[in-house]
């Protein structure tokens, strides 16, 4: 009875709205939709009947085709936007002139909000949410101000997802008619601070070598040998020299033994020592200085860098042999 009432109400009150200001072909549009939209509802196929009632509701915009939307939400299990629909209603001016059906309306979807809200499922999401959480209810944003306190649900249901960083955490419960619950959200932990970046460790600077490219050591090596060779020159020049000479002051000596028994000189030999004396002290000089050069010499090459040498040096009162081996 009460569909075939609404029906005509919608038949008649389409084509009373000048408030609107519909045309023609929009409330011809709107009457279509409406008797669609509440066939469907007879027949209990809900979704066209939401479908219709909502196109007739976007044209005209009245209080019968709001309550007949309303009550299609309901059906389908959608309470929290029933609710509303059922608000937006009651809350609709109607002039002085306003039909009958119209009020009737108004007046029923009063009624019939205040009947769903007794049996509105009362849902309360327990955190809390951290600031650097997001969190979705159906697919849909969940605002962290109904985190907290209860709030109306849809019967059945239900997932929450809370995602931190690149973690996140469902929750599924289910709600029914007229039931008040709690729903602890399962929220990720946070992420572990990032470690400081390692001190660096001082690389040692390593000891610049000569670069072999360059020549620098072989000219460093080539200079200590010739300088080797020149004190082994030298040396061994000197040496000789002073044998030769020490030869000579042994013959002057072997001279003045004959001629001064018990080594007294008499004075025609007094020229022959002094120069006896002279010619040692010289062979003397020289073999020193002649084996210090040599000793020299031989060091340097000893310790050049361009290969490894023999060296060995033989000394006795009548010659100087010396052998370099490399």
């Amino acid at each position: 009875m009460r569909s075939f009432r609404a029906a005509l109400v919608l038949s008649t009150v389409l084509v009373t709205t000048p408030a609107l200001a519909q045309t023609a072909t929009q409330r011809e549009a709107a009457r279509k939709f409406g008797r669609e939209g509440i066939d469907a509802y007879r027949a209990e196929d809900y979704a066209r009947a939401l479908d219709r009632l909502t196109r007739a509701h976007q044209l005209v915009g009245v209080s019968t085709t709001g309550l007949w939307r309303a009550r299609s939400l309901q059906k389908l299990g959608r309470w929290v936007e029933a609710s509303d629909q059922y608000l937006e209603v009651t809350r609709m001016e109607l002039g002085a002139d306003a039909k009958d059906s119209h009020r009737a309306a108004v007046e029923e979807a009063r009624a019939e909000r205040e009947a769903l809200l007794k049996i509105m499922p009362q849902v309360t999401l327990v955190g809390p949410l951290p600031a650097d959480a997001t969190a979705t209810i159906d697919d849909r944003a969940l605002p962290s101000a109904l985190v907290g306190v209860a709030g109306p649900m849809n019967p059945g249901e239900h997932v929450v997802v809370v995602k931190r960083g690149e973690v996140e955490r469902t929750t599924r419960f289910e709600v029914d008619e007229g039931s008040k619950s709690e729903v602890k959200l399962e929220v990720p932990p946070a992420a572990a601070p990032a470690p400081p970046p390692p001190t660096p460790t001082p690389t040692p600077t390593p000891t610049p070598r000569p670069d072999p490219s360059t020549g620098d050591d072989v000219q460093d090596g080539s200079t200590q040998v010739a300088l080797g060779w020149v004190g082994v020159g030298l040396g061994g020049a000197a040496l000789v020299a002073g044998t030769i000479t020490g030869v000579l002051a042994l013959g002057q000596q072997s001279d003045l033994s004959d001629n001064c028994p018990d080594d007294a000189c008499g004075t025609p030999f007094h020229d022959d020592v002094d120069a006896f004396n002279t010619m040692r002290g010289v062979s003397i000089g020289t073999l020193v200085a002649g084996g210090v050069l040599a000793v020299a010499g031989v060091t340097l090459l000893l310790t050049a860098p361009s290969g490894e040498a023999e060296v060995a040096l033989r000394l006795s009162p009548r010659d100087a042999h010396l052998r370099i081996e490399f």
